[in-house]
Formats: C-alpha cells, structure tokens, sequence
C-alpha cells in the first residue's frame, strides 16, 4: 500500500475485501509460509505459532493434498486484486497475516492482523496497514504466538480464522 494509494482508495470500502482474483495475474504465495506458522490447522494437529511439519523450504511439501482449511484460506494479500498491497506487504515480509475475522454466518466482522513475529504490528510498514484498513474496517492484532498460547487461532474447515 502506498501512501498515495491510501488516499485515492478511501471511498473504496471493497479494497479489503476483495474475492481471490481468477485471472492469470493472480498473486501466489511463493515461498511465504507465514500463515503455516501462525494458523492453527486442526486437521494436522497443528497448534498456532508452531511451524507445520509440512513446511519445505520453498513452501509446502503437501500442497497438492493439503487439508481443505489450508486450501480454503486467502490471505488479503493474495487476494488483493486491486493492488492496495505491494509485494512488500506480502505476509512474511509485512510481518502480518490478515485475514477475514467473520461472525459464523460467512459475514466479515473484522480484520485479523496476525503477528508472524514477536512486535511486528508496532513496525513501521505494518502500523501503516493498520492505520489503513481501519479506515474502513475493525481490526484485531493478534499477537505473535508460541504453541501454548494458540487457543485463539484455528483455521476452520471453511477456510476462516476461528
């Protein structure tokens, strides 16, 4: 996001919310792993915080059998068709994982700002999407977090962050 960016796209309240693009231009994850290790994944027994035994050097070693949680869930970076986010927003990069925070019934009622690192929502870049999102939408840091403390981060079998 560029700070000229922010200012043209204020009315633009579906910048957030964007569906996963389906053209050829569509963004990938790459080698960024950051939702692996934040995520809590029940079907692998994977606690949040914790690095999913899948992870590979350049990604997943499992990607084609993944479980339907992973394969259902999109980053806002990743689904940014808009170009709000820049490659230096890309979740390893930022620091942050965002994510759709919704009621149970498929609505969005957030923004989950997950911390893929101890304190890198107070980083710069990542206060700068913060500040930007909130703009149009709530936004909950979630701090980094170690296996024990990941109660609060569960992908469900939809995909959404619990």
């Amino acid at each position: 996001m560029r700070p000229a960016d922010a200012s043209a796209r204020s009315e633009d309240t579906d910048a957030v919310a964007a569906p996963a693009p389906s053209s050829s231009d569509a963004r990938v994850c790459g080698d960024c792993t950051a939702c692996c290790r934040v995520m809590a994944v029940t079907a692998l027994g994977k606690s949040a915080g914790e690095p999913c035994r899948h992870q590979q050097g350049g990604g997943c070693g499992v990607y084609a059998r993944r479980p339907e949680a992973c394969r259902e869930f999109h980053c806002l970076w990743l689904r940014d068709d808009r170009g709000v986010f820049d490659a230096s927003h890309r979740p390893d990069r930022l620091g942050l994982v965002l994510g759709d925070r919704d009621d149970g019934t498929g609505a969005r009622t957030a923004v989950a700002a997950r911390e893929v690192r101890p304190g890198a929502a107070e980083e710069p870049a990542a206060a700068e999407v913060i500040a930007f999102l909130r703009q149009f939408v709530p936004v909950q840091v979630v701090p980094a977090r170690t296996p024990a403390a990941s109660a609060a981060c569960t992908l469900t079998i939809e995909g959404r962050a619990a």
